[in-house]
């Protein structure tokens, strides 16, 4: 099985903004040291996902890449179909962020929205 993520780690667009950082930041959970190591510490981590992406033939496409995969499964994550930066759970807090309580961009009756998207994604990774 193969995943863009996990209801405890960022969304595509969180990691590559380094919302998930900032989050941590606003939750009291690192200080500002923390936070300037994390933030060189994912430049250099997307630094190396745009290569490898590239490498594979997938540049700026990280959803493509993992329906690329021989995985038997695929789970993409409707937060990474939207583009959205905010995770569901953020380790480590409680009430400093609402863990479990946002609502998605796309209601559950309007998901078919998103299948031409997940669709072309699947044909330009040509998973079959």
């Amino acid at each position: 099985m193969v995943s863009t993520t996990t209801h405890d780690l960022p969304t595509l667009a969180g990691f590559a903004s380094g919302r998930d950082i900032e989050a941590r930041r606003a939750a009291a959970l690192i200080d500002d040291a923390s936070y300037k190591l994390q933030f060189a510490s994912r430049e250099e981590e997307k630094r190396r996902l745009e290569q490898a992406l590239h490498e594979a033939g997938f540049d700026g496409d990280p959803i493509g890449f993992l329906l690329s995969t021989r995985c038997a499964l695929a789970v993409i994550n409707q937060e990474d179909l939207t583009s959205e930066t905010e995770q569901q759970n953020l380790p480590g807090s409680t009430w400093q962020y609402p863990n479990w309580r946002r609502k998605m961009k796309v209601a559950v009756e309007d998901l078919g929205t998103l299948s031409p998207q997940l669709e072309a994604a699947i044909v330009r990774s040509q998973r079959r």
